[in-house]
């Protein structure tokens, strides 16, 4: 167990809490877990957004880069749901009691988008299209499409929270 998550646990539960028996307990300390998972995917896509905006350098030849790609509208939107989501979910995260609804349509929005973009990626069969996209598309703000397993981390983590919720 990591130690950020035993400190808040142990901050967390009161006396009531662990004179209420090991059922209530284990219940409580099942919620800490989702809250804590949601927590550390978003502190895992805020790291990555912040590096992302900050430097649309790429690495070994960023001086001279491929040409930005325009990625169509309908990504575009796409990228910006994505973010609000991830931006609503933040703010229910830390709200003392989470909105259920609006938890699970943040991730059926999420979930949509994402699988958009996805599908968008996948439709670029050609080798030669997807090294471009791979050089330009951290530059033009599809950050997610090459990372979509914390976005996936993200929504296992809202489900398994919204799950638990009243």
């Amino acid at each position: 167990m990591p130690w950020d998550l035993s400190g808040l646990i142990t901050s967390t539960l009161s006396d009531q809490d662990w004179k209420s028996g090991p059922t209530h307990v284990a219940r409580e300390i099942e919620k800490i877990e989702a809250l804590f998972s949601v927590r550390q995917s978003l502190s895992e896509l805020e790291k990555d957004r912040s590096a992302v905006f900050a430097n649309s350098r790429l690495g070994i030849g960023g001086n001279n880069p491929p040409e930005k790609v325009e990625l169509p509208s309908s990504v575009q939107d796409n990228y910006a749901i994505i973010w609000a989501v991830a931006d609503e979910v933040a703010e229910q995260a830390e709200a003392e009691e989470p909105n259920k609804s609006l938890l699970l349509s943040a991730l059926k929005k999420l979930t949509e988008a994402l699988k958009f973009c996805l599908s968008w990626v996948g439709q670029k069969a050609d080798l030669a299209v997807d090294t471009l996209i791979k050089w330009s598309i951290p530059a033009t703000g599809g950050y997610f499409v090459l990372n979509p397993s914390k976005f996936q981390a993200l929504i296992e983590a809202v489900k398994n929270r919204s799950a638990i919720l009243p």
